[in-house]
């Protein structure tokens, strides 16, 4: 029979927010590793986007400033017409 893994356990409760983080401590996890992990990874991936967000602003400026409005405005709406009932969950 496969024995499964306490990282894999905590894993999907990762996704769910900064207090995944501590069920992990529970699950046995080494947490002195993990925490640093998620940390360095969150920092670079955020200086990434920021980069590249630089770069895309630079050479199509006003439009993907207008696009990503829209698609913020969308998502909004979407979310409203749903916690109304207008739009099935």
């Amino acid at each position: 029979m496969a024995r499964i893994s306490n990282y894999g356990s905590g894993c999907p409760s990762l996704a769910r927010g900064p207090e995944g983080v501590a069920g992990l401590a529970f699950n046995g996890a080494n947490i002195w590793v993990i925490a640093p992990s998620i940390g360095l990874t969150t920092f670079l991936l955020a200086t990434v986007g920021m980069v590249i967000g630089r770069m895309v602003g630079r050479r199509f400026g006003k439009v993907v400033e207008l696009l990503g409005g829209l698609a913020l405005v969308g998502l909004g709406l979407t979310i409203l017409l749903e916690h109304l009932g207008v739009l099935g969950a």
